[in-house]
């Protein structure tokens, strides 16, 4: 369903938008160029990507390590597996072999 509440709120609502994507834009530019061992940071919600900044010479398609990413993500999906009981991380073999 679509609210169409008049120009003046749905510019409103679009310029808030682009504020806060400035914002972010800024802060996240900032921060990479404070940083020189970062080499990116994205921002996301639900699924949609809010923000995004590299170093330079890094884009979104370069391969980085992800050390503690990768851990967490890992983390993430062994408590998935666990609560739908598709893994019992009590038991001395995880995975088959």
């Amino acid at each position: 369903m679509t609210l169409y509440l008049g120009p003046e709120v749905s510019y409103c609502l679009i310029w808030a938008q682009t504020s806060v994507t400035k914002k972010l834009d800024s802060l996240l530019q900032k921060t990479i160029k404070e940083n020189q061992d970062v080499f990116a940071i994205v921002l996301a919600n639900d699924s949609t990507m809010l923000a995004e900044h590299y170093q330079k010479g890094v884009n979104k398609d370069t391969r980085l390590l992800g050390w503690s990413m990768t851990k967490t993500i890992g983390n993430a999906l062994f408590g998935i597996l666990t609560k739908n009981q598709q893994i019992d991380i009590t038991q001395d073999q995880l995975l088959p072999k």
